[in-house]
């Protein structure tokens, strides 16, 4: 399961950085090509794209860290679950014992 996440935020990846190239191709053309005075439009479209690529970016690295927390939520429920059987254990045992005490 989790190989497949990491194969899937790769693949998100490497395409959220081809999608970010085109996009940013389009942004220089734009700039390259407005009427004089429209530089205050240009700098509110880069800053939406920069703001987008930034939120992209944060999703995927969020969805690269979610099966390593997985694991790890996974791995201490496992050990409180054995510790309270031990404990349950240790009970039932002092139980049995302490009738044949009496």
């Amino acid at each position: 399961m989790f190989s497949t996440q990491a194969e899937l935020a790769a693949s998100a990846q490497a395409q959220f950085k081809q999608q970010q190239q085109k996009t940013q191709g389009l942004v220089d053309t734009v700039a390259s090509n407005v009427p004089v005075g429209s530089e205050a439009a240009v700098t509110v479209m880069q800053s939406a794209v920069t703001a987008a690529s930034e939120a992209t970016r944060a999703t995927v690295e969020a969805s690269k860290k979610a099966p390593d927390q997985a694991l790890e939520i996974a791995e201490d429920n496992i050990e409180a679950a054995a510790s309270a059987t031990n404990r349950a254990t240790k009970q039932a045992v002092e139980q049995v014992r302490t009738p044949a005490k009496r």
